[in-house]
């Protein structure tokens, strides 16, 4: 997936390990493609640089994650390749 990139949500991220925030596009830096998986009833999304940076790995609950879509902080285009097991 594709969501805008800004230190606000790795903030947020970083209190709880899940974002639990709605944000505007206007608040972007940029934009970041990111791989995700659904894990348990939360959306996680996994980084793919250093394994050990809180910034690659932290989650969403379904309710924050299709308002940041609403919101368009988070595209609605998604591009499935696998499934995660």
């Amino acid at each position: 997936m594709s969501r805008f990139n800004t230190p606000l949500l790795y903030v947020d991220a970083h209190d709880n390990g899940q974002v639990d925030q709605i944000y505007s596009p206007s608040q972007a830096t940029g934009w970041h493609s990111v791989n995700i998986c659904i894990e348990g009833n939360k959306i996680k999304e996994l980084g793919t640089r250093s394994k050990g940076s809180k910034n690659n790995m932290f989650y969403y609950e379904p309710y924050f994650f299709g308002n940041n879509i609403k919101a368009r902080a988070i595209s609605p285009i998604f591009t499935f390749l696998a499934e995660l097991k």
